[in-house]
């Protein structure tokens, strides 16, 4: 189980997120899936913007990863999993950025585990942070933009071009 929230966040403000994960003592943490090679990054100049990362709180414990695929286990280990907003030019689509966190799991026993207090914390701050800094409103979805989600979005985006011709996904 977990908590997420889900947003269209400009370049800027995606760069923000990170920084903002950062200011919170996070590790910036970038799987390759291919190699799987993690890299860590503890400063916003060298943080990736890959689409997927992770906040990783070191302070927690170490990263757990999955014994069949090698990657990281996000519902085990001290993360927030992050997906940065994809936009799709040739396709006219804006794919939702998120913040994931797995509120709980259940261990080899059966039993429930909590996510540690402190990192739900980091969490709702950064959900905040969001919040903050967006604007929630309807946006059109749909093959024909003919349907309408609600969503946070970057002012930057609601004022550009792609709000009259691309579909928020």
């Amino acid at each position: 189980m977990g908590k997420q929230i889900t947003f269209y966040a400009d370049p800027k403000l995606s760069k923000s997120i990170r920084a903002w994960a950062l200011s919170l003592n996070l590790v910036i943490v970038q799987q390759d899936a291919r190699n799987k090679v993690v890299h860590f990054f503890r400063n916003i100049e060298d943080s990736p913007e890959n689409y997927s990362i992770y906040f990783w709180d070191e302070q927690l414990g170490g990263i757990t990863f999955n014994s069949n695929t090698g990657l990281i286990n996000d519902s085990i280990s001290p993360v927030i999993a992050v997906n940065q907003t994809r936009i799709e030019d040739g396709e006219k689509c804006i794919y939702p950025g998120r913040l994931w966190i797995a509120s709980s799991y259940f261990d080899a026993n059966g039993i429930k585990v909590l996510a540690h207090p402190n990192l739900m914390k980091k969490y709702s701050q950064l959900r905040t942070q969001v919040k903050r800094n967006m604007i929630y409103q309807e946006l059109p979805h749909g093959e024909n933009r003919d349907i309408y989600i609600k969503g946070y979005v970057s002012e930057s985006i609601l004022s550009s071009t792609m709000w009259k011709s691309f579909r928020f996904m």
